[in-house]
């Protein structure tokens, strides 16, 4: 066969399958669902038929073609939709639900992110949590008279709401953020005759006007008082909006978790005698809060210099994200840092956490800005996320009175080239050191390789990254799961690192606080030589008794070496550098 011929067959066979590809992706796919359903897809169009409830699964009949379906149809005779059948169906741009179905499942179209339109039938008698969380493109919704219950963030996040929610007076509960991060809603209206809600000026309270619940995210005011019968600020009540001046009047009590998170125009706020209890990440993400002050005679919270404290000054709750400050030195009376205290502060580079301290709470500074921190060795714990997405974070030293490092609790340092763990830690949760991946070396004083958990050093940049481990346990690691995954793994004599070591009469000390070196036992003075750990000079000097010798030009989160020569006599120390 000549070679025209063999040219012109191949692009025959070429064509030809284009077209057989073509034929399939254009066929229509159709299949059973549950025991009386059916479904096709044809055309982007998903039409599912019959008598009965689409059941759970743990991934639907249609999965396969999710990116292919843009439109669904309930025909009558569909009576229920289970949790998660469309979960995440991002192509997803309208529903038509008929008024025989009575039950939309958790999750349902959660993350439908190009859903535009939905009708809820009549027949529908609770919104389940979630339902339809996230539906970015999702511009009004009607909420049929009829419904009782209205899930946990059934429509959170949905950003592009722009028209009124209307709550029929059938509704008998609303869950926790319900119309939460809804950034272009501009009220909540409350229908005449609802003995459980009411509202006022577009915003949502309890039927006795006690409790706010929810302060629409669009509203374009600047500044609200709310109402004096008020004794309770509901959980994520403001959460997302756009003021910049709330006044609590005196009387509340209760201001729950997340109540102001992400009121990104918020400039100052104060908290009343009256209140008693203030929920977790209240403040949280608030970048523009300069301060937070508390009333003389409140008996559960103090205030200093505009941050939060509890009345005995032994837990630091909420430093302001807005604060002009670029330094601070948390008060001596502290013992614990409280959960989301330092959150989302671009502002601070440097802050020390004063030995006595003994709590890290979850996401104490997540997201913070500053390039090194020296955790105390009071520490005893350190919550879950509490440095995630430091990005300027060079270097960590894990105190070793610390037993578990918690998920996440590092994940997102993107800029973390040194790691210590100490022999203290018998557990490091999932994704500790997610995406770390400037790590370079990691030392871990543990004898006995431990568990990790799932994805903990994910991203981390293993064929570069070396492993000191106790000398002796290399082989053990080099076995152990997560752990083998690293290529370079050494032996390193932990029992000689210290910042106080002891030698031929000699006291070495390294304060991590002043970053000085001390030493004692050289009446006549003595020269001291730091090497890095592949025996590299980095400085020669001469020292007398008890003098400082800054090392502050060192890189945190290494292991450096000094040799002391006393009258021909050398003495070795090594430490550790925060």
């Amino acid at each position: 066969m000549n070679t025209f011929a063999l040219q012109h067959k191949s692009k025959r066979c070429y064509f030809m399958l284009l077209f057989l590809l073509f034929s399939f992706a254009s066929m229509a796919q159709s299949g059973i669902c549950g025991d009386n359903l059916t479904w096709k897809l044809e055309d982007g169009t998903l039409t599912i038929s019959g008598e009965g409830e689409i059941p759970y699964y743990s991934s639907t009949p249609w999965y396969t073609y999710a990116s292919s379906i843009k439109h669904v149809i309930l025909e009558p005779g569909v009576t229920s939709i289970r949790s998660s059948a469309f979960y995440y169906y991002t192509d997803l741009t309208s529903v038509i639900i008929p008024q025989s179905v009575t039950n939309i499942g958790a999750y349902a179209f959660y993350g439908c992110i190009n859903l535009e339109s939905v009708t809820i039938p009549e027949s529908l008698s609770s919104i389940e949590a979630y339902t339809f969380a996230f539906c970015f493109k999702l511009t009004s919704i009607t909420i049929p008279d009829g419904v009782t219950d209205i899930g946990t963030s059934a429509f959170g996040n949905c950003t592009s709401l722009s028209s009124s929610i209307i709550i029929p007076k059938s509704v008998t509960n609303i869950g926790a953020y319900a119309f939460g991060g809804c950034q272009s809603l501009p009220s909540i209206i409350v229908e005449f005759g609802n003995t459980n809600y009411s509202s006022s000026n577009g915003v949502l309270f309890s039927k006795d006007y006690t409790t706010l619940i929810s302060y629409p995210a669009g509203k374009l005011e600047n500044s609200y008082l709310i109402p004096e019968s008020v004794t309770n600020i509901e959980e994520n009540a403001f959460y997302y909006c756009r003021l910049t001046t709330v006044t609590i009047p005196e009387g509340v009590t209760d201001i729950g978790t997340s109540a102001f998170h992400n009121c990104l125009n918020l400039n100052s706020i104060t908290i009343p005698k009256s209140t008693t209890n203030i929920g977790a990440y209240v403040f949280g993400g608030c970048e523009s809060l300069t301060s937070i002050i508390v009333e003389i005679g409140n008996t559960n919270y103090s205030s200093s210099n505009g941050v939060l404290f509890s009345k005995d000054y032994t837990t630091l709750i909420s430093y302001p994200a807005g604060k002009l400050e670029n330094s601070y030195l948390i008060p001596e009376s502290v013992v614990n840092i409280s959960s989301s205290a330092f959150t989302n502060n671009q502002k601070l580079t440097s802050i020390v956490i004063p030995e006595g301290v003994t709590n890290i709470g979850s996401s104490a500074f997540f997201y913070c800005s500053f390039t090194s921190i020296t955790i105390p060795e009071s520490i005893t714990n350190i919550g879950a996320y509490a440095f995630g997405h430091c990005e300027k974070l060079t270097s960590i030293v894990i105190p070793k009175n610390v037993t578990s490092i918690e998920e996440l609790t590092f994940a997102g340092c993107i800029s973390l080239t040194s790691a210590s763990i100490p022999e203290s830690v018998t557990s490091i949760g999932e994704k500790a050191f997610l995406s770390c991946t400037s790590l370079k070396n990691i030392y871990v004083a543990i004898k006995e390789p431990i568990s990790v958990g799932a994805y903990a050093f994910d991203f981390v940049d293993k064929s570069t990254c070396i492993l000191h481990v106790p000398t002796g346990s290399e082989e053990a690691y080099r076995k152990a799961e997560v752990w083998k995954e690293f290529y370079n793994i050494v032996g390193e004599d932990f029992s000689s690192i210290g910042n106080e070591t002891l030698s031929n009469n000699i006291d070495f000390r390294y304060n991590a606080a002043t970053q000085e070196i001390v030493v004692s036992g050289i009446e006549n003075g003595a020269s001291i030589s730091l090497f890095d750990m592949n025996g590299k000079l980095l400085q020669s000097v001469l020292v007398q008794e008890n003098q400082p010798t800054s090392v502050e030009y060192l890189p945190n989160g290494a292991i450096y070496i000094a040799k002391i020569q006393k009258q021909g006599e050398i003495s070795t120390f090594r430490f550790l550098k925060q």
